[in-house]
């Protein structure tokens, strides 16, 4: 799809049957990731995907019943989105590897990234928005058990 000067491209991801279907959206707080599937769809904006960023395998696995696939031999695409508010940038590249097509989110400003598969994104479609809230309970990425408070450190 070629994007014209006024409309983002829409980027569609597919393994097998599945299908995935990304846009950006410009509201009035912000630009949003509208992510559509077969059966449902969800809006994130850059905080609650750069949330995802630092999400572990355990956690993928939750979502999809399934194991977070290692993504071996990952070759960009030219397929890139960028999502930002006031808070933060994330970039969103389409890349092709072994397993199948994957998105990574990357989140510049903290340096963590994740490659997700058509299915994981899927499933992230059918989530509640009380999801990402719980995962913004640590906004700046992962807290070490030996880290007493993420926003005070020497």
């Amino acid at each position: 799809m070629t994007p014209d000067a006024t409309d983002d491209p829409t980027i569609t991801l597919r393994d097998g049957d599945e299908k995935v279907s990304l846009a950006r959206e410009t509201t009035p707080t912000g630009e949003r990731l509208r992510i559509e599937s077969d059966d449902d769809s969800t809006r994130l904006d850059a905080l609650a995907l750069e949330s995802l960023t630092w999400q572990d395998s355990e956690f993928f696995r939750g979502l999809t019943g399934t194991n977070h696939v290692p993504n071996e031999n990952a070759v960009q695409t030219d397929e890139t989105l960028q999502i930002g508010n006031e808070y933060t940038v994330v970039q969103l590249t389409v890349f092709d590897t072994d397993n199948g097509t994957r998105l990574e989110i990357d989140s510049p400003k903290l340096g963590y990234a994740s490659l997700l598969s058509v299915a994981e994104l899927a499933a992230l479609s059918r989530q509640e928005m009380s999801l990402f809230s719980d995962l913004l309970h640590t906004p700046l990425g992962p807290v070490d058990e030996h880290d007493e408070d993420p926003l005070f450190h020497h």
